[in-house]
């Protein structure tokens, strides 16, 4: 086999698929077929397909009468729940385009955001309307709930004649020039991505999958949907328990949850939970554990199969990638057990052609690293109000004589001897972070805005470690007085709570290496120098003592200053989970994770912990 060859031959994906059919399609089919079957179950109570369709269509004629054509942007900006999903499916039959926005998002980012897509309708509830009150007038809001009041609405089917080739939906994602960018995606799109999913790892109408993604995230998108294309059920996880695994062990042996996805470092989360309770139940009725948006690792699949074996689960561990700029995901992996080296992110899934190429855009050969590009049916219509980035991003590239359209990722990559994909990093400054694609850039040019701030560089501490934290070093200007927290407070009104720097560290000035360049490596230095702390005596065995050396093991830090803030020190969400599940270890605690945020240094939360020991 030459060179080339395997390349050629792990590519030749081309496949039927059903791209005469729009995504709400599917649950039409099922809403007359099966009228009765549950199609979503949510706090305790259920929405049949017939109900689930019906609802959603009164949602498109409310659209409709609003002024939605095809193609046109609506907003979403819901809590996970029935009224989120017939938003959806109501957007859908509209013709319309679902634009999902974090409830989370601070004001700035929302305006930017609806002042960028232009949407005619913002739907979202009456708690959550007032951080929309910057919208240009030509944009109505519906509040959910006068929706659900209406008592004269109008069931029929809409006659819109939406066509697979139209838009679905648009995420934003974080961009490098100081904005996110909205990538567009086609509704026959998303029908490759679940048909292929369908055929490859399939559910059946007895199958129950959850949905725990929130909906800016693109993984959402498989669990959103693929349940209607077969007449199962979708669970939906409570908002805010995806971040509490006693919960939502809870939740999934209640709705007999056959197939979750789990960003890895959630997922490792999730099995340090396991491995600390003899209840493993919630694990049997699984079939599928699909991870995606961050590199999986060895230990993470072969601890996770050692629990599932203890269950008595036969569930696969299936491992995917891809940007949101190609429908979510584009390869594929069945992670084995007892596996060691790494986790290949695999081959490409249907209709889809993954390539490694080098700076002249030249297909190389397996074991040759290079950039990871992307070509056929997934492939985003493009980004919107970005000409010029499109022109960067997607772009036309001759494969074996072939002009085809491709999109580069920044990915590097290289096939193995297998036809498997290694993934192994970026060449750029994008990063992954808890699932969350961020563009450190993006958070340099809000830093650099700031009026007391000459310069900025911002660098991620501990990379694809669980205690990963992103890290401002600034340089203010002279005279300013201007603190690491007026910083932070000027960015919580700009950005995503995840992408807001954790630290920040002034400086007189950037370190350059010998070449003029910054240099970060000096950067990261510095800051381990600051975080040195003089050795201080606590008693053994003391409350106190134990919380400082379970802070030291999640953070990988020899000692603390016990009145520090945990976030301040690196900490973040995920490792408050982790937080809980080691108290409960090793000092015999249930404790809330909700105090474990309001007590956030060892000083504060040893005295609590030791009054709840008290009182028990």
């Amino acid at each position: 086999m030459s060179d080339l060859s395997l390349i050629r031959l792990v590519n030749q994906t081309t496949t039927d698929y059903e791209k005469n059919l729009c995504i709400h399609h599917k649950l039409e089919h099922f809403a007359a077929a099966s009228p009765s079957s549950i199609a979503l179950c949510c706090n305790g109570k259920n929405l049949s397909y017939k109900e689930l369709n019906e609802l959603s269509n009164a949602m498109a004629h409310e659209l409709i009468s609003a002024g939605v054509e095809i193609e046109n942007f609506v907003v979403i900006c819901l809590e996970r729940s029935f009224e989120l999903m017939i938003s959806i499916f109501g957007i859908l039959k509209a013709g319309g385009v679902y634009l999902p926005i974090m409830l989370t998002y601070p004001a700035e980012r929302k305006k930017f955001i609806t002042s960028d897509a232009k949407p005619k309708i913002v739907i979202t509830s009456r708690e959550i309307a007032p951080t929309f009150d910057n919208l240009d007038g030509s944009v109505k809001i519906i509040l959910i709930e006068d929706f659900v009041s209406n008592t004269n609405m109008n069931f029929s089917k809409p006659l819109v004649d939406v066509k697979p080739g139209n838009l679905a939906y648009m995420i934003y994602t974080s961009g490098t020039t100081g904005n996110p960018k909205g990538v567009m995606i086609e509704h026959h799109s998303v029908l490759n991505r679940i048909g292929w999913m369908q055929k490859a790892y399939p559910v059946t109408k007895d199958d129950v999958l959850i949905q725990k993604t929130a909906i800016s995230f693109d993984v959402s998108i498989w669990e959103l949907f693929w349940w209607s294309f077969v007449g199962a059920r979708l669970y939906l996880l409570n908002q805010g328990d995806e971040k509490d695994p006693k919960q939502m062990i809870n939740q999934m042996e209640q709705n007999k949850v056959s197939v979750i996805h789990f960003v890895p470092s959630m997922l490792n989360i999730f099995i340090s939970y396991l491995q600390s309770t003899s209840d493993k139940r919630a694990l049997q009725s699984l079939k599928y554990i699909f991870c995606s948006g961050e590199a999986l690792n060895v230990s993470s699949v072969n601890n996770l199969y050692s629990e599932l074996k203890s269950a008595g689960s036969e569930a696969s561990i299936v491992n995917l990638y891809g940007p949101t700029e190609a429908t979510v995901d584009v390869t594929y992996y069945l992670c084995k057990d007892n596996c060691s080296g790494s986790v290949p992110i695999g081959k490409p899934i249907d209709n889809t052609q993954i390539y490694i190429i080098n700076e002249k855009n030249e297909v190389l050969p397996p074991n040759e690293k290079g950039e990871l590009i992307i070509c056929g049916v997934n492939l985003a219509r493009g980004y919107l109000n970005r000409d010029s980035l499109n022109k960067e991003k997607f772009v036309t590239i001759d494969i074996f004589g072939n002009p085809t359209r491709a999109y580069k990722t920044g990915d590097v990559a290289y096939y193995n001897n297998d036809g498997e994909v290694e993934y192994i990093g970026r060449n750029d400054n994008q990063i992954k972070l808890r699932g969350f694609r961020i563009e450190l850039g993006e958070i340099e040019g809000f830093i650099r805005a700031h009026e007391a701030v000459i310069d900025c560089s911002v660098l991620v501490q501990n990379q694809n470690e669980s205690n990963a934290a992103i890290i401002a070093f600034f340089v203010p200007k002279a005279g300013t007085s201007t603190g690491e927290e007026s910083i932070k407070e000027y960015l919580k009104k700009q950005l995503p709570e995840y992408m807001v720097p954790s630290r920040f560290m002034p400086l007189n000035q950037l370190p350059l290496t010998i070449n003029g360049k910054l240099d970060k490596r000096a950067l990261l230095e510095m800051l381990e120098e600051k975080d040195e702390v003089p050795a201080f005596s606590l008693s053994a065995g003391s409350t106190e003592d134990s919380i400082h050396k379970i802070w030291c093991n999640l953070l990988n830090k020899p000692s603390l200053n016990k009145e520090l803030n945990f976030f301040d020190l690196g900490g973040n969400s995920l490792l408050v989970v982790q937080m809980s599940i080691l108290i409960k270890n090793e000092l015999n605690i249930d404790i809330d994770i909700i105090d474990l945020f309001q007590y956030p240094n060892i000083s504060a939360l040893s005295s609590y912990i030791s009054e709840m020991a008290n009182l028990n």
